[in-house]
């Protein structure tokens, strides 16, 4: 019998928001379609568009990228492939909405500049 191609991840998480970056993670499907999943792609939406597009470049092996390149203040989703020697299967549920910005909301010109000194005995 030959392989099909795998489940839907889950619904991925975002964590380690910054102004540029975030951090998406996800979980295996629970079905590999009877071949093991060789990677996975991670797709993103600015909320103001209907259209996916992919995240990164090459297939990930892992189940979290920090996906970079992103603008300050846009808000996006992000869904999960998982791909196995059949091909892709159906993508995730999407995340949540989050916006791209600074830790604590603050921007990073407002952080005030500081030095350290270290004392030598």
């Amino acid at each position: 019998m030959s392989p099909e191609p795998p489940g839907a991840p889950d619904k991925p998480t975002v964590s380690d928001i910054d102004a540029t970056q975030m951090t998406v993670s996800w979980t295996p499907p629970e079905s590999d379609g009877g071949s093991p999943i060789i990677g996975y792609t991670v797709e993103r939406k600015d909320t103001t568009s209907t259209r996916w597009v992919k995240a990164h470049s090459d297939l990930v092996e892992e189940t979290t990228l920090v996906v970079t390149g992103l603008t300050e203040k846009s808000e996006y989703q992000f869904r999960v492939i998982a791909e196995n020697k059949a091909g892709p299967g159906p993508a995730s549920k999407p995340s949540d909405v989050f916006m791209a910005k600074p830790p604590y909301g603050k921007k990073y010109e407002d952080l005030t500049p500081f030095t350290v000194s270290v004392l030598r005995p």
